[in-house]
């Protein structure tokens, strides 16, 4: 016979004696006095649930998911854009008219000869910018400072603090009669630059008055392009005025700085 296969045997033999491998009771001092096997004395060596020493996590309420909206991102880079397009064109039709009408002023104080039949006398047909470019200058200018309010508070908005909301609302109730100042200004001039252009001869025969329907035409078409501007620059002022004071918003608003 061969001897390690006799120790082999007597290795297992004594094995499957012991309690834990007969599927009997637990081996000595591994119970608890209720019966429960000791924390530890598993095979895994994990706790049982019946354990008093286990202690469930106390019960949490879950918490509402706030999404973060976009339209304050939309708003304050649209108001940037815009009220840099709004300050340079601002700025650009005062010193433009001023220039333009010193200009004029001086063609129109040199002395020259009557224009001959058919040609145009450019005197008569710049000389009316006079009288308005100071006051076409000033509007531009207050327009420029509104649209300087304008980037500010889109600088804000995109921030999302809450004095960028305040300065917007500001911005919207200015720009409404800045905007329709200008736009009336500019109908009239219109109207007394078609008249100049009759003077002037460019649009008939020097001395002989234009067809009726020519200044009717005319007249309306300066009347639709000062309603068509006023409508342009109202648009986002009343879209500012209407968005800023509904409820959400104004609510989400004040959960900012």
């Amino acid at each position: 016979m061969n001897p390690r296969n006799d120790d082999a045997r007597a290795g297992e033999q004594v094995a499957s004696n012991t309690p834990a491998t007969r599927g009997g009771a637990p081996a000595p001092g591994t119970e608890s006095p209720g019966g429960a096997t000791r924390p530890g004395s598993g095979p895994t060596g994990l706790r049982p649930l019946d354990d008093p020493s286990v202690r469930a996590a106390p019960p949490t309420t879950p918490q509402p998911f706030e999404r973060r909206t976009n339209w304050p991102t939309v708003i304050g880079v649209l108001s940037i854009v815009l009220g840099i397009f709004a300050i340079a064109g601002s700025l650009w039709n005062a010193v433009g008219m001023l220039m333009f009408a010193r200009v004029s002023e001086s063609m129109s104080a040199r002395p020259a000869a009557a224009p001959a039949p058919g040609q145009v006398d450019i005197g008569s047909l710049f000389g009316y910018l006079g009288p308005w470019a100071p006051l076409v200058a000033a509007v531009n200018g207050l327009l420029a400072c509104v649209a300087v309010l304008h980037l500010v508070s889109g600088i804000g908005v995109l921030q999302r603090r809450a004095w960028g909301r305040r300065w917007m609302l500001r911005w919207a109730v200015l720009k409404i009669p800045a905007a329709a100042l200008i736009s009336v200004l500019t109908i009239m001039m219109q109207r007394e630059q078609f008249e100049a252009m009759s003077r002037s001869g460019a649009m008939s025969a020097p001395g002989a008055p234009p067809p009726a329907a020519m200044n009717a035409v005319m007249a309306i078409t300066g009347t639709l392009g000062g309603c068509a501007m006023l409508l342009f620059y109202w648009a986002m002022p009343v879209f500012v005025l209407v968005w800023m004071n509904r409820g959400p918003i104004k609510k989400q608003v004040a959960g900012w700085k």
